[in-house]
């Protein structure tokens, strides 16, 4: 009988404990950017607070241990930032308390970057181009209706022209003469090349047209850094960007920083009356970093909220010289060429931080990159969300904290906790990255460790659509990469400028034990699987892969032990020269009527259902 009693008692404790367990509580704060108030309580959806950095000093202040969520919930509209919002590790929750940034009742909630541009007046009749007083800020990018407009370029998109020479010692280029002239503020005008993986944007200093061709000198530092690459222009495709007579098509825009006037070359559909013009102004919007690797920031989450308007105006002053996956070249090149390059700013950056989460995100029109994960991430979710219109990379994961790194060189990190891990990238919806750099990639991953990259919708993208790993490793080089998940990814329409044909839906370098890349469903112009220098233990399976050239890459000796199984190609057209490497079982199928697993396979790839919706955030 005492046993039973003490049975119910004990029961009867459990009970209250888990009771009291589950009914922790969740703390609500409202923040309104319209009607709030930071002098209000922020408790209630009527007295909302108007920051978001009210909301986060509140959030400090709050004895966690009461709660397992505190939620700020952010009302519609836009909440315009004059700086880089910061969360250090006093923002974030603990793995009882999380911290959730979300937007109330599927409002529509944009933490903006960008300045809206009125009072256009019609400056050329003739033209139908239009202008605006505008001399307080520099831009490279212009958005109008939502849709990014075309810098003012010569000859105009979807054509290039033919460099016809380079004297590297006296970092002149060379034009035939009837492509070129003595344009207004000619220092301001760029040329845009295009090699085979990378594209660069380089200032003008003068031009002489005595000679056969026209010689046009290039401006320091991007000048000197050109002259140190071994074949800077390999392919010897070019526009002009970037001055007043360029304006000649529909869309087309132009800063004349001199005279402070934005002018603008309408669709016949718009209404300058009413058109909706927008500029960037931030390079960041949202930046979440620990002060160290001791004390990250954990356990925060975004849902729901749009990241719009960023820009990047290193190239203004410098040029940008580009290596692989969009890394520009820093100006202290090495005389040996040893690719000496850096990582651009992102819209949103995280780095030293776990259990950070973004879901049901937008990230769009963006200056340089999309989201970065930097150095010191660890099972961070980017779920659900859509990356659209970037000019550069769209989601960029690599810890390279030292400046100027040189690409070769393996990276040993001082503390293996530098290395990002665990990381999970799926259900997004990438499309239109590389805008502006085109030699930018869907979804870069660099010195990652166990990183599951997986029903990702890929697309509209110049060159390559997942690139993972770094380093250019030689046959027994050992990384910090290993565990590396490619999985149910559906990529289509890459590799769209066929100029740019080095890379491929899925492209990988360096030694990764225990990697697959399994179950994806890939459309390429150029390449479908590309297996590049040093990439060693991948296993390669289900994959369905239409692509223009070979469907598998696998052409040097550095790269060992891929086995390549059980894959449906439309092309017969494969390259196995790796060590230890090998490919079976393939099933060609040149009609595209794919047999059954194959179509399962297909299926399966891509956005799940649960997120199947997000797609409509991009229009």
């Amino acid at each position: 009988m005492i046993s039973k009693v003490k049975l119910l008692f004990t029961i009867m404790l459990m009970l209250n404990f888990f009771s009291a367990f589950t009914q922790k509580k969740v703390m609500n704060l409202y923040v309104d950017a319209q009607n709030g108030n930071d002098s209000n309580a922020g408790k209630t959806l009527t007295l909302p607070f108007k920051s978001i950095n009210k909301a986060k000093d509140a959030v400090r202040n709050i004895e966690k241990t009461k709660y397992s969520r505190i939620v700020v919930n952010l009302r519609a509209g836009i909440y315009q930032l004059s700086k880089t919002l910061l969360f250090t590790e006093y923002d974030g929750g603990n793995e009882h308390c999380k911290i959730i940034y979300k937007n109330y009742n599927d409002e529509v909630v944009v933490f903006s970057g960008g300045l809206p541009i009125m009072g256009w007046e019609l400056y050329s009749k003739e033209q139908n181009i239009y202008r605006t007083v505008f001399d307080t800020l520099n831009i490279r990018q212009l958005y109008v209706n939502g849709k990014r407009a075309i810098r003012a370029r010569q000859p105009n998109k979807g054509i290039t022209g033919k460099i016809m020479g380079y004297d590297k010692a006296n970092k002149i280029m060379k034009f035939n003469k009837s492509d070129v002239s003595e344009w207004n503020n000619l220092k301001k005008v760029e040329i845009v090349t295009v090699n085979q993986f990378t594209t660069n944007h380089l200032r003008i200093e003068s031009i002489n047209s005595e000679s056969e061709y026209s010689s046009v000198t290039l401006q320091d530092p991007e000048a000197t850094v050109l002259s140190k690459l071994p074949e800077p222009f390999s392919w010897k495709y070019y526009w002009f960007e970037n001055a007043r007579e360029f304006i000649d098509t529909e869309g087309e825009w132009y800063q004349d920083n001199s005279a402070g006037y934005l002018y603008y070359k309408p669709f016949s559909t718009e209404d300058m009356n009413s058109v909706r013009v927008w500029i960037p102004y931030l390079e960041t919007l949202l930046k979440i970093e620990g002060s160290n690797l001791d004390n990250p920031v954990t356990n925060l989450d975004f849902e729901g909220i749009a990241f719009k308007y960023t820009t990047w105006l290193w190239p203004n002053k410098n040029g940008c010289v580009e290596f692989q996956a969009f890394h520009p070249f820093c100006n202290n090149q090495l005389d040996s060429g040893g690719e000496l390059n850096f990582y651009a700013p992102a819209g949103v950056y995280v780095a030293k931080a776990d259990f950070i989460k973004f879901e049901r995100c937008s990230f769009m029109h963006m200056g340089a990159n999309g989201l970065q994960l930097h150095d010191g991430t660890h099972h961070c979710n980017i779920i659900g969300n859509v990356v659209y219109d970037i000019s550069g990379n769209g989601i960029y994961e690599m810890m390279q904290n030292y400046p100027c790194t040189q690409s070769t060189v393996k990276y040993q990190p001082v503390d293996s906790r530098e290395v990002c891990s665990f990381d999970n990238i799926s259900n997004n919806y990438i499309s239109n990255c590389g805008a502006d750099y085109e030699g930018a990639v869907g979804i870069f991953c660099g010195f990652t460790k166990n990183v599951t990259i997986s029903h990702n919708e890929i697309c509209n993208l110049p060159y390559t659509a997942i690139s993972v790993g770094w380093g250019w490793g030689e046959l027994n080089d050992k990384t910090v990469m290993e565990g590396n998940e490619i999985t149910a990814n559906y990529i289509h329409d890459v590799n769209m400028d066929t100029i740019m044909y080095d890379g491929g839906a899925i492209y990988t370098l360096g030694d990764q034990p225990n990697s697959n890349c399994k179950g994806n469903y890939c459309i390429s112009r150029c390449r479908g699987l590309f297996f590049d220098e040093g990439t060693g233990h991948y296993t390669v399976t289900n994959n369905v892969v239409d692509a223009g050239l070979e469907w598998i890459a696998i052409w040097n000796p550095k790269q060992h032990n891929i086995l390549a199984d059980g894959n449906f190609s439309k092309t017969k057209v494969e390259d196995n020269r790796g060590t230890n490497c090998m490919i079976k079982n393939t099933e060609i199928v040149p009609s595209g009527k794919w047999p059954s697993k194959a179509k399962k396979i297909i299926r399966e790839a891509g956005i799940e259902k649960k997120y199947a919706g997000i797609k409509k955030h991009s229009l």
